[in-house]
């Protein structure tokens, strides 16, 4: 059995209220997701309330999540980068605070399923490699609007250009991406 599908037998057997399976999926989950948290929120505390926090969703979604078949894995940091993202709008004041930290059913549709997420992961200095040939201000454009949340008002001040050139950076980061991900993906060959 592969290293991802165990998150999901763990998963399952958590369903099954085997309190063993919840500790061992606690220990799979937060090592994948803390170093995120910690880049977004610098603090410890803030990030540990936002990984258990994250945690207790999963009991919420977990039997749709099973039934949807999609990365556990994958599921846990959006989860856990939407209530990041949320916490800091919070900390913005009341005008950034926008909503939407939990990913609500539907979205479960669009999350890969655990084979393709260990595809990728076998595949992950490829997608470095890829990331790295973008240009400095492409690739910061790129952090800011995950690490910090997708507006264009927070990206332009960071990168010292105006709000046209920030999202005009981000879209050529994204637009590259798109266009390489097919190759790390093994759908085409392309020399990266």
């Amino acid at each position: 059995m592969t290293q991802e599908l165990s998150a999901e037998t763990l998963l399952g057997r958590v369903m099954g209220h085997d309190l063993q399976a919840r500790e061992e999926l606690f220990d799979y989950l937060a090592p994948r997701t803390w170093p995120m948290l910690r880049r977004m929120l610098s603090d410890r505390a803030p990030a540990a309330e936002v990984l258990r926090e994250s945690f207790l969703r999963l009991g919420d979604e977990a039997q749709r999540l099973r039934q949807q078949g999609g990365s556990l894995a994958v599921w846990f940091v959006a989860v856990a980068r939407g209530l990041a993202l949320e916490r800091l709008r919070r900390a913005a004041g009341p005008s950034a605070s926008a909503g939407g930290a939990y990913l609500p059913a539907e979205t479960l549709i669009w999350l890969p399923t655990p084979e393709e997420v260990l595809h990728l992961e076998e595949r992950l200095g490829l997608l470095q490699k890829i990331v790295n040939q973008l240009p400095q201000s492409q690739r910061r454009a790129l952090e800011l609007a995950f690490f910090e949340g997708p507006s264009a008002e927070g990206i332009a001040p960071a990168l010292g250009v105006p709000m046209a050139r920030a999202m005009a950076e981000l879209r050529a980061a994204l637009s590259f991406l798109r266009h390489r991900l097919r190759a790390v993906l093994g759908r085409w060959t392309a020399d990266i």
